[in-house]
């Protein structure tokens, strides 16, 4: 059986241990080669509160998803999808490992109510038409839009202030987070050798008992010999491949937290910016109200005009303040825990399901091994 073929029976380990609680169940599957044949097209499939659903997308819908929500949601943590591959992205092992981690990505969507209930997502999962249109809508959307959803979505957050030790917190979190993904970079390497090794494993184990096989028919004919049983498997599961794929999704989800963290910062570099650029503005009304500054060729702004952009600049200002706030106060007291919470649960789930496919993968092993010591009973 070819790897890719095997990967797709193990590949539904990721998604149906993301969560211990109850979810709208999405799943995408059957990738196919487009018309045009210059790209994959995915089945995106499901069930919620709504009824069922499919649509089909391909790499760059999901790609404009995403992009979509992170701008609208400044340093909120989004689930991250697999990069774009230039090279060998038709091969059959590449495309089934973007399709295990896209899956990933619809079903981690799927536990954060106001991502898997915005317009945006539901478009992309039910309405291939809409989807265009409510990307382009959210494009157009102000500082000021952003900053009341973020009011209304997180609004137990809404009041409060950033505590002195917040900044820390969120210092301290990044460094734990940059020094995991370093270790789970190493990890990968040491799981995909391990893949390849266990290949070349079935293979020599295949050859093997082919041989044996071969063998035990000649001194059967020739030597008249009882015989004995000779069973080869008709595949073999490998259970690095668990731990590979667990460690590619845990890799793209701890650059989904990091780039939060890192976003965040970007945003109040902006903000920062905006607040200068007012604080000018403002000056400038200020030098027109006494007469200091008058309407010219290079200050083409009267009062009225120039009262006006301040106004906006300060509605911008304050809409920035919330937004950077609340994200700021739903990663520190919201998103690192939960997201500790989760790591924990998954890394049990992955390591008991490791576990188990290596144990039922050698037993099975040994029971064949076991066979060859039983005679050859004819079939009748």
């Amino acid at each position: 059986m070819a790897n890719y073929e095997r990967e797709v029976a193990i590949g539904s380990i990721l998604a149906s241990s993301i969560s211990p609680h109850a979810r709208p169940v999405i799943s995408v599957t059957s990738p196919e080669l487009s018309t045009s044949k210059s790209h994959i097209i995915y089945k995106v499939h499901g069930k919620d509160h709504e009824g069922s659903f499919e649509v089909h997308r391909r790499y760059r819908d999901f790609a404009a998803i995403r992009a979509i929500l992170v701008s609208h949601w400044p340093g909120c943590y989004i689930p991250q999808i697999p990069p774009k591959q230039m090279i060998g992205n038709m091969d059959k092992n590449n495309i089934e490992r973007r399709r295990k981690l896209l899956d990933v990505f619809v079903n981690k969507m799927s536990l954060v109510p106001h991502l898997y209930n915005s317009m945006p997502f539901q478009s992309f999962i039910k309405s291939p038409v809409a989807f265009e249109h409510c990307i382009k809508d959210y494009e157009n959307k102000s500082y000021m839009d952003i900053a009341a959803d973020f009011i209304v979505t997180f609004h137990e957050l809404s009041d409060m202030k950033i505590g002195p030790n917040d900044e820390e917190e969120v210092t301290r979190t990044l460094e734990y987070f940059i020094y995991a993904l370093a270790c789970f970079e190493a990890f990968e390497a040491i799981c995909k050798q391990n893949v390849e090794v266990f290949y070349e494993f079935e293979d020599s184990m295949e050859g093997l008992i082919g041989s044996m096989k071969e063998i035990n028919e000649f001194y059967m004919e020739y030597y008249d010999s009882k015989g004995y049983e000779v069973q080869q498997k008709d595949y073999f599961t490998n259970p690095y491949l668990i731990l590979l794929d667990w460690c590619r999704a845990e890799i793209l989800d701890l650059k989904a937290i990091i780039e939060a963290i890192e976003k965040r910062g970007k945003f109040l570099q902006k903000k920062r910016k905006t607040l200068q650029k007012f604080d000018s503005e403002l000056k400038n009304l200020t030098s027109i109200k006494s007469g200091k500054k008058r309407k010219s060729l290079f200050s083409p702004r009267g009062e009225k005009e120039q009262k006006d952009v301040v106004e906006k600049m300060e509605s911008e200002a304050k809409a920035m303040d919330t937004i950077f706030r609340i994200s700021t106060l739903q990663l520190v007291h919201k998103d690192f825990l939960v997201f500790k919470q989760y790591k924990v649960h998954k890394h049990e789930v992955i390591l008991r399901t490791f576990s188990s496919a290596s144990v039922e993968e050698f037993r099975s092993l040994a029971s064949q091994i076991i066979d060859l010591e039983n005679p050859y009973k004819p079939i009748d």
